[in-house]
């Protein structure tokens, strides 16, 4: 079971914000520890070694954009971004852990979001029609992702044993213990939700996925 995610191999591909040593420092060493997480060896991830390179290059003052010299470790990382395109981070993230853990709770926000954002486009909503939001009990706990627009009130939250999940603000749902990543949303005054195991053929693989998953819910 994958406990990867592709923002590192996406980072490596566009390191276009990375101009400075010390930013790019950053981002090599930020890649390490999620290449760690993953149950990876940094030496062998083509994103650390394309971030490593370009960090080098920064170093030496050379041209950062090498195609010919980069193409190979260029191609393992849109390869690997093609395989995780089904495993999507945010399951990722939840099946690794993320209480208390300050990387993965870096990164459980920012796919949270990009998540949420996948599913206004495939629901065809407009940016200036939906608002995020995002509310944590502490600093250290992962906390619930939501989007509102006319009519639609969609949560991504990891849930705990012993602890319900509340879709809507309204209806108080049952713990599922085997289940930590729950869907919840509203169309109408048809209130739904769905809880999604990610080992299962059910869990959700990208924003379509999500997209389908609420218009079941509407039936």
């Amino acid at each position: 079971m994958s406990c990867d995610i592709d923002y590192r191999y996406r980072r490596a591909l566009q390191p276009d914000g990375l101009t400075t040593y010390e930013n790019a420092l950053i981002a090599v060493n930020e890649a390490i520890a999620d290449a760690k997480l993953a149950g990876r060896k940094p030496a062998d991830c083509p994103g650390v070694r394309l971030l490593t390179r370009h960090l080098s290059r920064i170093a030496e003052g050379e041209e950062t954009h090498r195609p010919d010299l980069d193409a190979h470790l260029r191609e393992q990382c849109m390869t690997r971004v093609a395989e995780l395109r089904h495993t999507p981070a945010i399951i990722a993230l939840v099946r690794r852990g993320i209480d208390y853990r300050s990387e993965e709770l870096r990164h459980y926000r920012r796919e949270g979001s990009r998540t949420l954002r996948q599913v206004a486009n495939q629901l065809g909503i407009d940016h200036t029609q939906y608002r995020l939001g995002y509310y944590a009990p502490n600093e250290s706990m992962a906390g619930e992702h939501v989007m509102e627009a006319s009519g639609l009130y969609v949560r991504i939250s990891p849930e705990r044993f012993g602890e319900p999940g509340v879709a809507c603000g309204k209806r108080p749902l049952p713990c599922c213990a085997t289940s930590p990543l729950l869907l919840g949303g509203s169309q109408g005054n048809s209130n739904y939700h769905r809880r999604h195991s990610p080992a299962s053929s059910e869990g959700i693989s990208n924003g379509l996925a999500l997209h389908d998953a609420l218009r079941d819910g509407r039936k």
